[in-house]
């Protein structure tokens, strides 16, 4: 994944926001390969002012959060938050 996100900032400026999702990377026992802080840094060298998310958050180094369905009001914001919402269209969700 790196080397398409590294084209991606390399190719096309600027870049506002690269929101990461897909948890069963890291989740799936081999956290060890799955770079999360690495890529992070590898980002913010390319382009200083882009903003990183992964999802809910994943390391807690991210720039902001960005839970896909909903957010506890309870829990504390201590990050920027950009809340998305499943769109339902005939008894279909995308």
């Amino acid at each position: 994944m790196s080397h398409q996100i590294d084209e991606l900032l390399t190719n096309y400026s600027p870049i506002a926001g690269i929101w990461l999702d897909g948890i069963g990377g890291p989740l799936s026992g081999h956290r060890s390969l799955f770079k999360c802080q690495e890529l992070y840094d590898m980002i913010h060298s390319k382009q200083p002012k882009v903003l990183v998310s992964y999802k809910q958050g994943l390391l807690g180094t991210e720039d902001f959060l960005a839970p896909e369905r909903k957010f506890d009001a309870k829990d504390k914001i201590t990050k920027p938050l950009a809340t998305t919402r499943l769109g339902i269209y005939q008894n279909r969700r995308w």
